[in-house]
């Protein structure tokens, strides 16, 4: 029996300390010190962990307070408070204009798309389809588009796709709309490796 065969769980047996921005993490014949939520190393890789540091979550604006609130940044994460007092509007700022809670808007550059202010945040959609309603925009909603001239044959000529449909060919994403075939190379998902492979 080889004698490096069992591993051990050098964070459950509390021979690890990691700093307290971090946490253990064991791996096989190894472990790691990770940041804990709301900290991300320095660049100065630490094997303790010492390397974490705080991210400001109101600096870089990825904090969920609402606009008429101010962030205030705590170790770890961050704090909502109302200057105005004990409660705030929950209105939103997009584009220049100010939005109201709940309000719902069609997006200015971008008819197929809606927009809702809710609590202070902003979330925006693509415009749900329904292909029995008659007045259903066509170029918002190509899959509603049944008529003849408004579909298209693949690249072979073998296959009929309908408006709005999408399909792959010669390592390019295609889509029918209203009649012609858009292609476009298909994007490679970003590799993110913390050792090189060989």
């Amino acid at each position: 029996m080889p004698l490096c065969a069992e591993d051990i769980d050098e964070c459950a047996e509390g021979i690890i300390e990691c700093h307290n921005h971090s946490r253990c993490v064991n791996l096989p014949g190894w472990y790691h010190c990770e940041c804990r939520s709301g900290f991300h190393d320095n660049g100065t890789y630490s094997l303790s962990g010492e390397s974490c540091v705080d991210i400001d979550e109101c600096a870089l604006k990825t904090h969920t307070c609402w606009n008429d609130s101010a962030c205030i940044n705590l170790a770890g994460g961050f704090d909502c408070l109302c200057p105005s007092g004990p409660s705030c509007t929950g209105d939103c700022l997009h584009e220049g204009d100010l939005k109201r809670n709940g309000q719902v808007w069609t997006l200015k550059k971008d008819r197929c798309s809606v927009c809702s202010c809710k609590d202070g945040k902003i979330f925006c959609r693509r415009t749900a389809c329904d292909c029995e309603n008659l007045s259903v925009d066509f170029f918002c909603c190509p899959e509603c588009d049944t008529r003849v001239t408004s579909q298209c044959l693949d690249q072979n000529g073998h296959k009929l796709y309908r408006s709005g449909d999408n399909w792959t060919y010669s390592c390019q994403q295609c889509r029918c709309l209203e009649g012609e075939v858009d292609c476009w190379p298909l994007a490679c998902p970003a590799l993110n490796c913390d050792y090189t492979a060989i």
